[in-house]
């Protein structure tokens, strides 16, 4: 039993060829500032006297250095909170909390395209501060694939789409959806990380929790920091934009089937 057990493990290891366990994470290659709601940290004003709050993060748990383009499996993590303002800038009620956790597995097929496959898990979760009570007690979750491809040009411009099919919901959705998104350095990508890259992104997100309908953003600043470089380096961006469709606290999405529209400007980060 112990020879045939090694013999598998030797079979294995030969198959995987060599892995790296936490190495710097390459995930930055595969994020985009083109939605809404990411796995970002920061904080961005809406119009209407409302907030919005964001702490995420990713890391890299393995590497295949002898792969073709050295795939990463990589976890990432984000809770995203909703604010609405009551008498003055510093006193306001928090209305909801959503989360989503996730799994990738990232990698390169030629010099400019890129893909992902992974699994993610979303929640949705009401606060004390919601103005609808009725949202309180139902339970929100989300599982889905996500398949993304993305081509970026290195100099200018970067385009991706994904394909999100559904495999568990709560309460009940569509079983597909997708997204498409595009971001633009009309100026180049500035070599020098510690001076800004201007940037415009915009995307379309199709699909979600008890929906079927389009959403709108785009989104426009500029950047410090290694977005798109295969370097780790946190990305610091200043932002304003704009976004219409699906209201981003997903239980009004979800069970009140709200769409909404803002402007909002703020600061974002990705570490």
């Amino acid at each position: 039993m112990r020879q045939a057990i090694f013999s598998i493990l030797v079979g294995a290891s030969t198959a995987l060829g060599a892995v790296q366990f936490l190495p710097e994470s390459h995930h930055q290659q595969f994020q985009t500032f083109a939605f809404f709601a990411d796995e970002q940290t920061g904080y961005l004003v809406r119009e209407g006297n409302r907030g919005w709050g964001s702490l995420g993060t990713s890391f890299a748990l393995m590497e295949f250095p002898d792969w073709p383009g050295s795939p990463q499996v990589i976890f990432y993590g984000a809770a995203h909170t909703s604010f609405r303002g009551k008498t003055s800038i510093v006193d306001f009620a928090t209305e909801t909390m959503d989360a989503k956790l996730g799994i990738a597995f990232e990698g390169t097929v030629s010099e400019k395209f890129r893909f992902s496959a992974g699994i993610v898990h979303y929640s949705g979760h009401a606060l004390d501060g919601i103005l609808d009570p009725s949202l309180i007690g139902l339970n929100l979750s989300l599982d889905q694939f996500i398949f993304r491809l993305i081509y970026d040009d290195g100099t200018h411009w970067r385009m991706g789409a994904s394909f999100k099919p559904v495999f568990n919901s709560d309460p009940g959705t569509n079983l597909l959806s997708g997204d498409q998104f595009i971001e633009v350095w009309p100026f180049g990508i500035n070599a020098n990380p510690l001076s800004p890259t201007p940037f415009v992104a915009v995307s379309a997100d199709e699909g979600g929790v008890n929906y079927s309908s389009a959403s709108f953003h785009v989104q426009l600043g500029a950047y410090f920091g290694n977005h798109t470089e295969k370097e780790r380096r946190t990305v610091v961006r200043f932002a304003i934009g704009y976004y219409n469709g699906s209201d981003p606290r997903t239980k009004y999405a979800a069970f009140l089937n709200s769409r909404t529209h803002f402007v909002y400007g703020g600061v974002l980060i990705t570490l």
